[in-house]
């Protein structure tokens, strides 16, 4: 029988109604049906609640919990989640095109020893299409990861029982446990994994992980322990050459997403 995998996708917001909205347009107009939505709401008090009772979220699974950080959020979700492979789209993200939960499924469909997958990602402002700044995995080797330097995280799909089989995401980091993810998953030699090459969210500058105090010091000591925690040798002054990819992301992108 041939594999034919169903997504769980999971949201989560606090007090970002405007940017959950767009969010929930972005998955309903996919192409590919059925999926699981699964949004987790960190007990917003603007109009989020407002937002979840009209009918283009009719269809999502949701669930209100205590704020307690992004990755607890994210795990929460990842609980709830039933489907076959498990990706992520916060609020105020979306997809670049209509056809990405698809072609997801296809690659999964047509290479079912594959257990993740990611691809491109770019940033743009909500009223601008203009690239800010376009994120590529395109020549991304798993080495790479010792330099601080992973894919970017809302591009990453995996399947359901490998998510149970490596865990979680750790709470004890504040804003690099999806980095500390990706070195779980390369750290093993057993998971197979795939680029996509195509752009496949379109995410809104800002966000805890790029102010500039924590990418200059959290963000990098938290590398640390996640090399740390994989067995991976590196140091800090190796992982400074990251920021020559960081820098070339916002000065090469296509034209248009």
């Amino acid at each position: 029988m041939n594999f034919q995998p169903r997504i769980s996708i999971i949201t989560i917001t606090r007090d970002n109604a405007r940017g959950l909205e767009r969010t929930l347009a972005s998955v309903v107009g996919q192409s590919m049906q059925p999926y699981e939505h699964i949004i987790v709401d960190g007990m917003s008090t603007d109009s989020t609640d407002m937002v979840l009772s009209r009918d283009i979220a009719s269809h999502a699974i949701i669930c209100h919990c205590e704020p307690r950080g992004v990755y607890d959020a994210i795990n929460k979700g990842i609980e709830k989640a039933t489907g076959d492979i498990i990706g992520l789209l916060h609020a105020g993200d979306t997809f670049t095109s209509t056809d990405i939960l698809e072609k997801i499924t296809h690659t999964f469909i047509t290479e079912p020893s594959l257990d993740f997958t990611f691809g491109d990602i770019h940033f743009a402002r909500p009223d601008n299409t203009r690239v800010i700044r376009y994120y590529s995995a395109k020549d991304y080797r798993p080495e790479d990861i010792a330099e601080g330097f992973s894919p970017p995280h809302p591009s990453l799909y995996i399947k359901a029982d490998v998510q149970r089989r490596i865990g979680l995401y750790k709470t004890h980091y504040k804003v690099s446990a999806d980095f500390e993810m990706f070195a779980r998953l390369f750290s093993d030699n057993t998971l197979r994994w795939k680029y996509m090459p195509m752009d496949m969210v379109t995410m809104t500058p800002g966000g805890l992980s790029s102010r500039l105090i924590h990418r200059l010091y959290t963000h990098n000591h938290e590398r640390l322990m996640a090399f740390s925690e994989n067995n991976i040798k590196s140091s800090y002054w190796h992982i400074l050459k990251h920021y020559l990819k960081v820098l070339k992301s916002y000065t090469s992108h296509p034209d248009t997403p």
